[in-house]
């Protein structure tokens, strides 16, 4: 997939057209399939558990980062600030998997692109511009950078944006990929494992989960409905997302 950034999420609104349905559609199996045989591949082999990796103990601090943390926390009206939470959970998981894979990524821009990725779902900005969640959440970051003087309004309006897409090729920017990586491994699981089987514990013993259902699934199924074209709304349709996150989340 080329990605579906800024620049497609300004000619579009975030609404796929039918052939970017499909080629979603075919992304999505491709990646399912390519995680059974990690999966598969790693059960066979004797003693593939990686160390776990410690948390980062103090995010990154800097005027833009108070005021990305600031405008999450204010626009979070969830019970228990569900979304902010999940935020920072994507955070944590960005950040030890780029650590476990060699990446090195801005730190003050991951950390923004984490913290904001998700204000699409909050009702200060859910359904005042574009047709898909991500699209909000990009342009409202995109106007926080701008008012700030944050000189990397653009690429972290991208990671905001591309963090729906099934995969984000490092290539696209260090930090879109990671924030895809980190809010899959949040929600679905997927790629925990590099970090260290010990590591989902210490997230979430950080940033409980317990208002997710309420406070982030809620609002993707919303976004289904009221947004079918949009990449969540072509998730949640067809492949049932938010039922597979609770699945992967199940208790085993």
């Amino acid at each position: 997939m080329s990605g579906h950034d800024l620049a497609w999420a300004r000619r579009t609104g975030g609404r796929l057209s039918r052939r970017e349905e499909l080629v979603y559609l075919v992304a999505a199996a491709r990646a399912a399939v390519g995680a059974r045989r990690r999966r598969s591949d790693r059960d066979a082999r004797d003693g593939a558990v990686r160390p776990d990796l410690d948390l980062a103990e103090h995010p990154p601090d800097s005027a833009f980062t108070r005021a990305a943390f600031e405008a999450s926390r204010a626009a979070d009206s969830s019970a228990g600030g569900a979304v902010l939470a999940h935020c920072l959970r994507t955070w944590l998981w960005a950040d030890v998997l780029g650590r476990a894979n060699g990446l090195r990524p801005d730190p003050e821009l991951l950390y923004a692109a984490c913290l904001l990725h998700d204000l699409g779902l909050t009702p200060a900005h859910r359904g005042r511009r574009g047709g898909c969640f991500a699209v909000e959440g990009g342009l409202a970051a995109l106007d926080l950078a701008a008012a700030h003087g944050y000189p990397h309004a653009e690429a972290l309006a991208d990671a905001v944006v591309l963090h729906l897409d099934v995969t984000v090729p490092v290539a696209r920017g260090v930090e879109a990929h990671l924030l895809n990586a980190g809010a899959a491994a949040d929600l679905l699981r997927a790629r925990a494992h590099e970090a260290g089987r010990g590591v989902r514990r210490a997230i979430e013993e950080r940033y409980p989960a317990d208002g997710l259902e309420a406070g982030v699934l809620g609002p993707l199924r919303e976004q289904a409905v009221l947004r079918p074209r949009s990449r969540g709304g072509v998730l949640e349709r067809r492949l049932g997302f938010t039922a597979r996150v609770l699945a992967a989340r199940a208790p085993r």
